[in-house]
């Protein structure tokens, strides 16, 4: 089975002459830095580069990162734009009952009844719990807020969320 990598940012440009750049991470939770002693590029011309963090300085939304190899302006210049990787493995396990926003997008959500509303296609951060933008198939969406009176299961294997309809959480209650 081949490898899947997660996208867990992008290089928005150089940050001063010795090849550091700014980075914005897909999560605010830099400390997976320390997880992943190497990153990649998605490939271009079907083979990806690996890239060897040296340094990693949070800086409020986003961290300022130096690669092995990459020592001036004009090679950080390169990266700019371009997406950093890593594979689904190198991820922590998380304790039960806690994902990450990439196992969670593209979860079918259904009702306790079964009734299928439609697929996780993003993830809001709201400060007290993270709210799942869920889109119906037909060009609509709604919001559904990830608590536990709401969010009964998740199933990963299934590829799945089961929730409770609270009244008037959907158009028509």
């Amino acid at each position: 089975m081949p490898i899947k990598f997660i996208e867990i940012g992008k290089i928005f440009k150089p940050h001063g002459l010795k090849g550091d750049v700014k980075f914005y991470p897909s999560s605010p939770d830099l400390s997976l830095f320390e997880e992943f002693p190497f990153v990649y590029l998605p490939p271009v011309g079907g083979e990806r580069k690996r890239l060897v963090i040296t340094k990693v300085k949070p800086c409020g939304k986003f961290a300022i990162l130096h690669f092995e190899g990459v020592d001036s302006i004009e090679a950080a210049e390169r990266l700019s734009g371009m997406a950093l990787e890593v594979p689904e493995e190198q991820f922590p396990k998380l304790p039960e009952g806690e994902y990450y926003q990439f196992q969670l997008i593209g979860l079918e959500v259904v009702t306790e009844s079964g009734e299928r509303l439609g697929t996780v296609r993003d993830i809001i951060e709201t400060g007290s719990n993270d709210v799942y933008e869920v889109a119906d198939g037909k060009g609509a969406s709604f919001l559904l807020p990830a608590i536990k009176d709401v969010v009964r299961k998740v199933s990963l294997e299934e590829k799945k969320i089961i929730i409770r309809v609270m009244e008037g959480m959907l158009d028509g209650d």
